[in-house]
């Protein structure tokens, strides 16, 4: 029989023989000191760098083989703070996921979670460099695999951020929260790993958040807050969107203020991402609350060849922004300076007398001195069809 005892106390952990360890680690291959350890944490909760197991007041080294019969001592050890010097060793061995080296380190043994850089926990650090190895280690030894109390993003954040889907798929598997949230006090956006593989377009990672059941449509609290499909189409991620709407996404999805994915390819100027939408159906006319519709955004912002797919895909040239008397994109454009858009509607037979807040688009672009757009106009305006004049009988 194998016994195990605690030293302080005398107090049993394990009796077992050779067959019931066997079948108690269902593996084989003879009992090590290491294989012992690894048993005897399910026993007791502690990770097999914090035992050490002594036969006749002698350490027993991991790759000793143990032959039954046998009594040995255990003795738990607790958690040291390392040394600077200590912690660059840890730092440099997470980067390099050098993994006999992270093995050692963690037998003096360290707290895992502990910050090795700035506020960075050694297991986002790991995730962030893609240290498959030395990231199960840590996890063994009991590291948080949500980040713990810490204002870096969580693993599962920095590991889809970076693109590494094998890191990924190891996290989902060790029952990371695919949900998670993180904040960026920065950009006060708050977003889930799936938001941030949208956003750097890592179709592998994507797959398997969505796979793990992550949600398509989740908006995080936050007034800045945006769905995935809004982050891909901000991003120019066509595939991205592509999966995101093989997963169900809502192509028509909207943000705490109206946003759309369409209004967000439109402010960034994603010419693709726009043709890309208009041919999965997107509401073109679907506005924010403060009633900005794609046309105008593209008009606003001079984004003439937007300007020119939104019109050929019927966007409604003559709507108002913001009241009934309110300014058509014609005179967005004129009143911004963007010639070729102005250009552009004009073309799509944008009416060029139609008056907003009593001025027409000429008024416009002459009001806020914009020559360039203003001789547009009057060029469009000398080439309209003058009605013709009706004649009058003279005196007999």
């Amino acid at each position: 029989m194998l016994r195990v005892r605690m030293m302080s106390s005398g107090l049993e952990v394990a009796s077992l023989s050779a067959e019931d360890f066997e079948d108690g680690t269902e593996t084989s291959g003879g009992i090590s000191v290491r294989r012992l350890k690894v048993y005897l944490s399910t026993l007791t909760g502690q990770p097999r760098f914090r035992q050490r197991l002594l036969q006749s007041g002698s350490i027993l080294h991991d790759d000793t083989q143990l032959t039954l019969p046998m009594d040995l001592s255990l003795v738990l050890l607790s958690l040291c703070t390392p040394e600077a010097e200590k912690q660059s060793e840890i730092h440099r061995a997470i980067v390099d996921d050098d993994g006999a080296a992270m093995d050692s380190l963690l037998q003096h043994p360290f707290d895992p979670n502990l910050p090795v850089v700035e506020d960075v926990p050694c297991l986002c650090l790991a995730a962030e460099h893609g240290s498959l190895k030395s990231g199960q280690l840590l996890f063994e030894a009991k590291a948080d695999v949500g980040g713990g109390a810490t204002s870096w993003m969580p693993p599962l954040h920095s590991a889809s951020r970076r693109g590494h889907g094998d890191f990924v798929r190891w996290l989902l598997e060790s029952r990371a929260d695919v949900g998670q949230t993180f904040t960026d006090g920065a950009a006060r956006i708050t977003t889930t790993a799936l938001h941030v593989a949208c956003a750097r377009g890592h179709l592998d990672v994507l797959q398997a958040l969505i796979d793990a059941g992550a949600n398509v449509n989740m908006l995080p609290t936050g007034s800045s807050s945006l769905r995935p499909m809004m982050i891909a189409c901000a991003g120019g991620q066509i595939e991205a969107a592509r999966l995101l709407l093989q997963a169900r996404a809502e192509v028509d999805c909207s943000s705490a203020d109206g946003t759309t994915p369409l209004l967000c390819a439109c402010e960034r100027k994603k010419l693709d991402m726009v043709d890309f939408l208009l041919a999965a159906g997107v509401d073109m006319e679907k506005a924010t609350f403060s009633d900005l519709f794609p046309l105008a955004v593209a008009s606003i912002l001079g984004h003439d060849e937007i300007v020119r797919s939104l019109v050929a895909a019927g966007a409604n040239i003559a709507r108002r922004w913001r009241s009934p008397d309110g300014m058509l994109p014609l005179h967005i454009a004129c009143s911004s300076g963007h010639q070729e858009t102005a250009r552009v509607l004009i073309q799509a037979q944008a009416d060029l007398n139609v008056k907003a807040s009593g001025s027409t688009p000429l008024d416009m672009a002459n009001a806020f001195g914009h020559h360039d757009v203003a001789a547009v106009i009057m060029e469009a305006m000398a080439d309209l069809p003058r009605p013709k004049r009706r004649r009058t009988k003279g005196p007999p």
